[in-house]
């Protein structure tokens, strides 16, 4: 499992911002209050303020999205550019508003970085859509061990309203639909369980940040999300412990 912690981002740039959705929405944790351009096509800027070498963005409807990196100057090219296709929901982890627009949580990993530079997002969504982004964040990705006895994954919904009718039937507005994982992680008690316990839930609490549930380079099980709830465990032995957490995606 990773978890990208703190944020590095100290300043961001859009070429173009619609009316009432400026490019700073993007520092917020509400992934449902996005950046968003006046066209389908626009260019991102994010400049990290520090060591980084992971950069993450959810809630986009980007179809299409080059990732570049450069130094602060933007002189020297450190990373890319690179082209990500973001069309299939069997490659990347999406989930559809109740508009039907198609969002995506991203993460991208660019090599370490030991001093500030600049993340350029190339970005594209499809004909007829103002490109958005919700949420965006880069530092460094930290990982724990893979989960020894492996995750479940779950949806919750949140619907605009949801009544039973007198007649039997049922009035039903969908709201947005969310993914959460459970996880039951077996490891070494300084490595995995203070790392979290201790080292990480006890600075956040439910503060949203990017996760990555396996370490597999899957991103269909990446997401903006907090903990459901304070992990814990039992010390199962002398030296490992069994680390329980639950995982729900933030909009």
């Amino acid at each position: 499992m990773r978890y990208l912690y703190p944020n590095k981002i100290s300043a961001v740039w859009a070429s173009e911002e619609a009316t009432g959705y400026p490019v700073e929405n993007i520092l917020d944790t509400h992934a449902e209050h996005p950046w968003r351009a006046t066209s389908k096509d626009a260019q991102l800027k994010l400049t990290v303020g520090g060591r980084g070498d992971s950069v993450g963005l959810a809630s986009t409807n980007a179809v299409g999205a080059t990732v570049t990196v450069k130094d602060a100057t933007e002189t020297t090219t450190l990373f890319g550019p690179t082209f990500y296709d973001l069309t299939g929901i069997a490659d990347w982890y999406q989930f559809f508003t109740d508009t039907g627009i198609q969002q995506t949580e991203l993460m991208v990993a660019y090599g370490e970085q030991e001093a500030g530079h600049i993340i350029i997002f190339d970005l594209t969504a499809a004909t007829g859509d103002l490109l958005e982004v919700g949420v965006a964040r880069a530092g460094i990705v930290r990982s724990v061990d893979e989960p020894g006895w492996g995750f479940e994954e779950y949806l919750v919904d949140y619907p605009i309203a949801k009544k039973k009718l007198a007649s039997g039937g049922d009035f039903y507005i969908k709201g947005t639909v969310v993914s959460g994982f459970r996880l039951e992680v077996f490891g070494h008690r300084t490595d995995t369980f203070w790392a979290i316990m201790r080292g990480l839930a006890k600075q956040i609490g439910e503060e949203s940040i990017f996760w990555q549930v396996t370490t597999l380079d899957n991103p269909n099980w990446t997401i903006f999300g907090h903990f459901n709830g304070m992990p814990g465990g039992p010390h199962t032995t002398l030296e490992y412990s069994l680390l329980k957490m639950d995982l729900i995606q933030s909009v």
